[in-house]
C-alpha cells in the first residue's frame, strides 16, 4: 500500500508537468505523508495484534478477554466507542512516518544514484534492495 500510494503522494508534491529525479526533500515528504496514511488504515489492526500479544502473556488459567482477533475488533469499539480502534495513533504516525520516510527516499536516492553512467550496478534495483536491508 505504502509503495503505490508514495508514487501518488510524490506525483501530488511535484505536479502532473515535472519531468525528471523527483528532489530529495520531496521524496522525503512523501515517506512521511505515505507513512502517517498507511498507518492510519492500519491501526486498528495494529492495536488488536497488540492486545492480542499482551493477552498471550496471562497465566493459562487466566481468563482472556480477546477469544479471537475478529471478536477482538468488536469488543474494543463496544467498550472503548469506534475511535477506541485508533488509540495510540500519534505515536504509530510518528514512528511510522519516520521509518516510511527514510526506507523510500533512501531507497529511492541510491537506484538514482546506482543508474548513474560508470556505476557497477547500473539498472540492479536487487543490489540496492540488498544494501538496504543489510
Amino acid at each position: 500500500m505504502r509503495c503505490l500510494l508514495d508514487l501518488q503522494v510524490k506525483q501530488f508534491f511535484v505536479g502532473q508537468d515535472h519531468v525528471g529525479d523527483v528532489p530529495l526533500h520531496l521524496k522525503i515528504a512523501s515517506g512521511l505523508a505515505t507513512g502517517a496514511i498507511a498507518i492510519t488504515v492500519a491501526s486498528p489492526t495494529d492495536l488488536v495484534k497488540v492486545r492480542m500479544q499482551s493477552e498471550g502473556k496471562k497465566s493459562p488459567g487466566q481468563a482472556k478477554k480477546y477469544p479471537n482477533a475478529f471478536k477482538a475488533y468488536g469488543i474494543i469499539r463496544r467498550e472503548e466507542g469506534m475511535l477506541g480502534l485508533w488509540k495510540g495513533l500519534g505515536p504509530n504516525i510518528a514512528r511510522n512516518a519516520i521509518i516510511n520516510a527514510a526506507e523510500l527516499a533512501s531507497y529511492d536516492q541510491i537506484k538514482v544514484c546506482a543508474a548513474l553512467p560508470g556505476r557497477p550496478w547500473t539498472c540492479c534495483s536487487c543490489c540496492v534492495t540488498f544494501l538496504l536491508k543489510h
